[in-house]
C-alpha cells in the first residue's frame, strides 16, 4: 500500500513538473509584413497592402505593417543602404521585455509601435532599385533574460525615382532656374511659364551679342540634365555647367535615376529693351 501511494505521487509530481514545462514553452511569434500607402493606413483602410512588385517612389513615406503579428517586439529591415539586415544586427530589446518600441542604438533596424493591435512604422526609400526587406519578432521571457525569434522577408520592393525637374541652387528663389555665370548684368531675369518653358529676359541692348555664348550653372537634384543628346558637364559643387547660343530656343532635357522618367524644358530667350 505504501509503494502504491508513493508511485501515485510520482505521477502526480511527474504529470505536474510536464504540465508546469508546458506552460512555460517558449515560443517563437508570428507575423508577416505588408506595405500600404500612408493615407490608406491612416483611413484604417487595411484592404488594400501593396502587391508584389507594385511601384514605390522615392522619399513617399509607407507604412509597413505587421500582418497576423502575436509578438512581443518587432522591427523593420528595409533592405535599402544602411538597413539591410544581417545576423550581428539583429539586436531588437533583448533585455526590455515592456519595451514594444525598443531597437538598440546600433541596431540598424527601424522599431515598430503597437498601434490598435497592429504593429507598424513609417519609412521611406531614398534610392531607386529593387529591395528585399526584412521583419524580425521576438517573444521575450524571464523577465528579458531569454527570447524566442521569428524573420519574415519580403522581396520585390520595387522603387523608382520619378523626380526630374529643374530647381534653383538657390532654394528661396523659387520662381528661377539658372544661375547665369555669363552674362552677369542684374538685369537679367526669367520667368517659368506653363508647360515646362523658362523665359529668361535680356534688358540691356549691350548684351544682345552675349546671348549667343551664354553660361550658366543648373541643378537638378539627384537628376541628370541632358542637352543636344548628351549629358551637361558638371562642376565641382555639383551644378550642371550650360553653356549654350540663347539667341534661339533651346531645349533641355530632365532625366530621373529610373528610366523611363523625364521632363523635357524648353528655353525661350527674349531681348527686352529698356
Amino acid at each position: 500500500m505504501k509503494r502504491r501511494n508513493i508511485n501515485i505521487i510520482y505521477t502526480l509530481f511527474a504529470s505536474a513538473t510536464v504540465l508546469l514545462a508546458a506552460c512555460h514553452k517558449q515560443e517563437p511569434p508570428s507575423g508577416s509584413l505588408q506595405i500600404f500607402q500612408t493615407d490608406d493606413f491612416d483611413r484604417g483602410d487595411f484592404s488594400k497592402p501593396l502587391a508584389d512588385g507594385e511601384k514605390i517612389y522615392t522619399n513617399v513615406v509607407m507604412a509597413f505593417v505587421v500582418k497576423d503579428g502575436d509578438g512581443d517586439v518587432y522591427s523593420l529591415w528595409t533592405g535599402e543602404k544602411n538597413s539591410d539586415y544581417r545576423e550581428e544586427f539583429r539586436r531588437v530589446s533583448e533585455g526590455q521585455a515592456q519595451d514594444t518600441n525598443h531597437v538598440e542604438l546600433n541596431s540598424k533596424g527601424f522599431a515598430m509601435t503597437k498601434t490598435d493591435d497592429r504593429f507598424v512604422c513609417k519609412a521611406y526609400y531614398g534610392d531607386p532599385g529593387e529591395y528585399t526587406a526584412t521583419l524580425v519578432g521576438r517573444n521575450i521571457y524571464d523577465k528579458g533574460t531569454s527570447y524566442e525569434q521569428m524573420t519574415h522577408t519580403k522581396s520585390n520592393i520595387v522603387v523608382v525615382d520619378s523626380t526630374a525637374i529643374l530647381f534653383h541652387p538657390d532654394a528661396s528663389k523659387t520662381d528661377y532656374r539658372f544661375t547665369f555665370s555669363v552674362p552677369t548684368s542684374i538685369y537679367t531675369r526669367y520667368a517659368q511659364l506653363s508647360g515646362f518653358k523658362i523665359q529668361p529676359y535680356f534688358k540691356k541692348a549691350q548684351y544682345d551679342a552675349n546671348r549667343a555664348a551664354v553660361k550658366m550653372y543648373i541643378q537638378a537634384g539627384v537628376a541628370s540634365i541632358w542637352y543636344n543628346g548628351a549629358e551637361l558637364p558638371k562642376h565641382d559643387r555639383g551644378y550642371y555647367v550650360w553653356e549654350v547660343d540663347l539667341t534661339k530656343e533651346q531645349k533641355l532635357t530632365v532625366k530621373a535615376r529610373s528610366e523611363g522618367f523625364e521632363r523635357t524644358y524648353t528655353v525661350l530667350p527674349v531681348l527686352e529693351w529698356k
